[in-house]
């Protein structure tokens, strides 16, 4: 699979900006292949740095699609990757260095996962605002306990909280 060249500059872009900020928001249209950036992010950090990561996905369509695209763009990676996801699978597989799963299953077993280095979160707009407490937020925190340099990504078309505002803020 070959990416467009827009979908080579925000992958460019993300990894500048890790240089200076842990947290980083990608914006791209619906349709423009966010999956496929980041599964093409996941590839790169994978075969570059041997990194252990996560990909949080809130619903079970979205863990399928996941795995699936990052499967087609890395054929070699469906041995690297754990599903953490109870409707998608009921063996919940945390040793592999690429989870992807819901962040409901994950936070359940937080205290059994290994440091991560980077965590990408899908349909990030859904998070609720840090003042909030969640399980992402809960997840989130445990997981920058075990690795303070940890990295992440949010993706969305809509860096937009309903009632709350831009999501841009910390």
């Amino acid at each position: 699979m070959e990416l467009r060249q827009y979908q080579k500059d925000a992958i460019h872009a993300i990894l500048d900006k890790w240089k200076f900020e842990k947290n980083v928001l990608l914006q791209a249209a619906t349709g423009a292949g966010k999956t496929i950036i980041f599964s093409a992010l996941i590839k790169y950090c994978m075969e570059r740095y041997n990194m252990k990561i996560v990909v949080l996905a809130h619903r079970e369509q979205l863990v399928r699609q996941a795995r699936d695209k990052l499967i087609a763009f890395w054929a070699v990676g469906k041995d690297y990757i754990g599903i953490a996801c109870t409707s998608v699978s009921k063996v919940i597989d945390l040793s592999k260095p690429v989870i992807i799963g819901s962040p409901q299953t994950l936070i359940r077993r937080v205290e059994n996962m290994p440091p991560v280095d980077l965590i990408i979160i899908d349909e990030c707009h859904r998070l609720p605002p840090p003042n909030v407490d969640s399980q992402y937020k809960k997840l989130i925190d445990k997981l920058r306990l075990k690795n303070i340099d940890l990295r992440l990504l949010g993706v969305t078309a809509t860096p937009y909280r309903l009632g709350q505002g831009y999501i841009y803020e910390r």
